[in-house]
């Protein structure tokens, strides 16, 4: 069988697949909304910086950073299938990748099918993270999902551990300090805030309580998730 970039790595990313693999690879996506080419890529042209600053959050700032708080910090990203900050500075890459592929160790790079350029944020608060949460299911989400609900099925995947590593963890004093969290829900943020990025509008609790994910996580220190 000859290699592809999905069984060698030492394949370049811009080797052909396979024709059975681009039939199967395709339709796969296809189905989910999102379609490959022959080199395992999206098809769809989209203006994700446009997409971001279209999203609208509920829980916004005014903006401005009290000058107690520190300025936001990201470690910069050093491969393509890796978050972390572009070396113009202005953006935060987050690339996608091809849905079953993410491990407990993140994303391989010949697994990138996309990759989302995220303008560089100067606040971290709520409001981000439901920005985040809107583009996640934009991205990563199928045709018939919908944010709004909750309900919602994968058409690729994101790598929530170098996004948590790379861009949540370093900023743990300003997230704190700006949304007012106490040390418990600080420790929550930082090491799971992709929960609350995937289940954001789904129903927080089991009973007939109407509080959703979002709402529960950044505040009841006893939620369990």
């Amino acid at each position: 069988m000859k290699p592809t970039p999905d069984s060698d790595a030492t394949v370049p990313l811009n080797t052909p697949l396979l024709e059975e693999e681009i039939r199967v690879k395709c339709l796969h996506y296809f189905f989910n909304g999102i379609e490959l080419n022959d080199m395992g890529k999206a098809t769809r042209i989209v203006d994700w910086e446009k997409v971001w600053n279209a999203f609208d959050g509920n829980y916004a700032t005014d903006g401005k950073v009290p000058g107690n708080v520190p300025k936001l910090q990201f470690k910069p990203m050093k491969r393509l299938g890796e978050c972390g900050l572009e070396p113009d500075g202005n953006f935060i890459h987050f690339p996608l990748f091809r849905l079953g592929t993410l491990c407990d160790t993140g994303c391989a790079d010949e697994d990138v099918i996309e990759v989302v350029l995220i303008p560089r944020p100067e606040v971290m608060d709520k409001k981000f993270f439901e920005k985040m949460s809107q583009l996640v299911v934009a991205a990563c989400g199928s045709d018939n999902s919908s944010w709004a609900d909750g309900d919602l099925t994968w058409a690729c995947e994101w790598d929530l551990y170098t996004f948590m590593e790379n861009i949540v963890k370093p900023n743990k004093a300003h997230i704190q300090l700006v949304m007012g969290l106490s040390d418990e829900l600080t420790e929550r943020v930082v090491h799971s805030v992709n929960y609350a990025i995937v289940q954001w509008n789904e129903d927080a609790y089991d009973d007939e309580c109407e509080m959703k994910f979002h709402e529960a996580y950044f505040t009841d220190e006893d939620y369990d998730f």
